[in-house]
């Protein structure tokens, strides 16, 4: 037997007596989770664990990236520009990838760390951040179209102004392997939607050799 048996058995195992459902029912019988054996438990970890085109895809941010950031406060007017560095990682075996941005904002020193990856449970592309000027955690999930080249997520974050939850849509698109366009958007006040973000980033030429080896990781 392989190593990688023993450890999706050893994953596997909890599952067995916990099981991935909701707070257990009163009525276990009305359960609509099918008992599977433990080889098609095995064979369903396998299935979800193993990285696809999605993450194929998602290796192309790998590298080292200039970034030019464009921020709207509002969006009657001009946004604040502002110049930053992004190394992408891969992670896992191709699993996840990992961001670390540096920059500045509001003329401060700004550092980021986000994270993109694709949830083939879920059949959803997944991202979270967290950076030095909060302390929230931010999560969205959505879905690629192949026509626009565009990956769009919804999640929600904090608002330090409003005081509370505010939807929020990221739009990634993927426009070579040496070129990607981040986007932020919201609803303002009137009801109608505009963007906050958006970041260019074309991929430094002078560390091609670093992208390449993180992309071997």
């Amino acid at each position: 037997m392989t190593a990688k048996f023993f450890l999706i058995h050893a994953l596997v195992i909890p599952f067995l007596a916990f099981g991935c459902s909701k707070a257990p029912s009163a009525k276990p019988s009305e359960s609509t989770n099918p008992q599977l054996t433990p080889q098609q438990m095995q064979e369903a970890f396998v299935k979800a664990s193993t990285p696809g085109a999605e993450h194929k895809f998602l290796a192309s941010m790998v590298g080292d990236w200039k970034a030019v950031v464009s921020m709207w406060m509002n969006a009657t007017k001009p946004p604040e520009v502002t110049a930053g560095r992004s190394a992408n990682s891969s992670k896992y075996g191709g699993r996840f990838i990992e961001t670390s941005y540096t920059g500045t904002w509001m003329g401060q020193k700004f550092e980021g760390t986000g994270a993109w990856g694709y949830d083939n449970v879920t059949k959803h592309y997944q991202s979270s951040w967290f950076d030095s000027m909060s302390t929230q955690l931010t999560y969205a999930a959505g879905t690629y179209d192949a026509a626009t080249k565009k990956l769009t997520l919804s999640g929600v974050m904090s608002c330090p102004m409003s005081g509370g939850p505010i939807d929020v849509k990221q739009v990634l698109t993927i426009v070579d392997e040496n070129k990607h366009i981040y986007e932020s958007f919201t609803v303002g006040a009137d009801g109608k939607e505009f963007r906050t973000m958006e970041i260019v980033y074309t991929r430094d030429r002078k560390c091609l050799k670093c992208g390449s080896n993180r992309k071997r990781k």
